[in-house]
């Protein structure tokens, strides 16, 4: 019997290095960002990431505004009226603050844009999320432009999906906000990273070079990769690091597995939301969380 204990013991502590060592050698976010970091960006301090997660954890969120109308969004210290005759094709919040800094994130339909939304407003720890952007699993669920207003600090514009489902009208629509919005501090793309860069992926990423916008690519799902060569791969086909002035790449994954208990990558993207909107690390939102 001892001796059949002993070879359990010895078996388990042999699986629980083989699960480490798993773990070591494994795809993750940190990874990724690690191997793609470019010298103009530096990762995260332990106190930078403290205090940029709990400006993300602690800030109220609220729906400020959603329209399908460029014209109808609240800008330069004013909310437009419409005529009598105009049908909305939105809302806006009344009483809101007007002209908070925003980023805006793209996407094609079921890229897990609003599933990142969500991570990126909860505790890597929480096995459930934060919902504020509905995740839904039918693709082109997403109508309208939609403002959430973090904190009363920043404003996180989510967008329709573009690709197959996507309407023209959508993509019309977007385009003018990319093109024209004050407001507009950057643009986060999001890529899937399985499937890499799609025709629709390139459309817009000509259009972002083209007008001079500035735009980040953001790697979605990498907890779905099986192997590290098959990333890399995308990204060398894609010939995005080859532009002149080639985009930062950020890394993500928004679930969770047997190797990883936590999602990964949302520190250094939250990091970068904050610079990109002129804030300070260390800021705290004007109204906090309930």
């Amino acid at each position: 019997m001892r001796v059949k204990h002993q070879k359990r013991a010895e078996a388990k502590e042999a699986r629980k290095k083989e699960q480490q060592q798993n773990q070591k050698e494994a795809l993750s976010a940190e990874l990724m960002n690690d191997t793609y970091r470019s010298e103009f960006r530096s990762a995260p301090t332990a106190a930078e990431s403290q205090t940029i997660n709990n400006f993300f954890f602690n800030s109220h969120v609220q729906l400020d505004w959603m329209t399908m109308n460029f014209l109808e969004m609240p800008e330069d210290q004013k909310v437009p009226k419409k005529k009598k005759e105009e049908v909305s094709t939105g809302f806006v919040k009344p009483g809101i603050t007007i002209g908070l800094p925003e980023v805006v994130f793209l996407g094609k339909c079921n890229v897990g844009k609003s599933t990142l939304l969500n991570a990126l407003v909860t505790p890597s720890s929480n096995k459930d999320l934060t919902e504020f952007a509905y995740a839904s699993k039918v693709a082109g669920y997403t109508k309208s432009l939609n403002a959430f207003n973090l904190g009363d600090r920043l404003r996180i514009i989510d967008t329709p999906g573009y690709g197959v489902k996507g309407r023209p009208a959508q993509g019309k629509q977007v385009l003018e906000y990319l093109q024209n919005r004050k407001e507009l501090r950057k643009v986060y793309l999001l890529v899937g990273s399985v499937d890499g860069f799609n025709n629709h992926d390139d459309g817009i990423l000509d259009f972002l070079f083209t007008n001079g916008i500035p735009f980040e690519i953001v790697f979605t799902k990498v907890d779905k990769v099986l192997q590290k060569r098959q990333l890399t791969a995308n990204i060398t086909k894609s010939g995005i690091l080859e532009e002149a002035q080639a985009p930062e790449l950020l890394f993500t994954a928004s679930g969770t597995n047997k190797k990883f208990d936590k999602r990964q990558g949302f520190t250094e993207l939250r990091k970068s939301i904050l610079s990109a909107c002129g804030l300070p690390y260390d800021i705290r939102p004007l109204k906090k969380r309930q």
